[in-house]
């Protein structure tokens, strides 16, 4: 059997139109658009604020519990720390940041904004069961460290008062000055 390509029928005589290929017309399709729906409501958008708000108030708690003044009544344990700016200090603000930290030897000491000590307060090591350990303003507004009560803060410059910050209100205590460099 012996094939013919159709353009060699054609020049034989023959009809071969039918065989041919028809270019078929191009159809365009239509393709369905989504509904677009409002970034507001979709459950991929719930999580995210969730996630946020959420971030946002432990912040907030955060924030309100390291920068609140020492106030009456509320004990502040060795180890604990306070931030005049709180987290703020961590942002480029104007605020002025001294922090106050209770340490673990008897000790409470106000740095300034460059880390530098503004003021000491010092108490005793507590070495009974029965001691209360940590900072605790009374409410006669006397201050105790560990039980102690003290009479004297030392502060590099007493031109500032112990309050608004780092006690809520003032505290009935001598303060005296010292010389900065007497501690190294």
């Amino acid at each position: 059997m012996i094939w013919i390509h159709p353009p060699q029928l054609n020049k034989s005589g023959f009809d071969v139109t039918p065989w041919k290929k028809e270019k078929k017309e191009e159809k365009k399709e239509e393709v369905p658009i989504p509904e677009t729906t409002e970034p507001s409501s979709g459950p991929g958008f719930l999580k995210p604020m969730i996630f946020i708000t959420l971030l946002a108030i432990i912040l907030q708690v955060a924030h309100s519990f390291i920068s609140a003044p020492i106030e009456v009544g509320v004990p502040l344990p060795p180890g604990t720390w306070r931030s005049k700016c709180g987290l703020m200090a961590y942002l480029p603000t104007e605020c002025s940041n001294s922090f106050l930290e209770v340490s673990n030897d008897g000790t409470v000491t106000l740095y300034d904004e460059n880390k530098e000590v503004d003021m000491m307060m010092v108490g005793r090591d507590c070495k009974t069961e029965d001691c209360l350990e940590g900072l605790l303003m009374n409410e006669d507004k006397t201050v105790q460290i560990n039980g102690r009560p003290v009479k004297v803060a030392l502060r590099y410059d007493v031109k500032e008062s112990l309050s608004p910050w780092p006690f809520k209100e003032p505290p009935t205590m001598k303060v005296r000055s010292f010389n900065r460099f007497s501690f190294l």
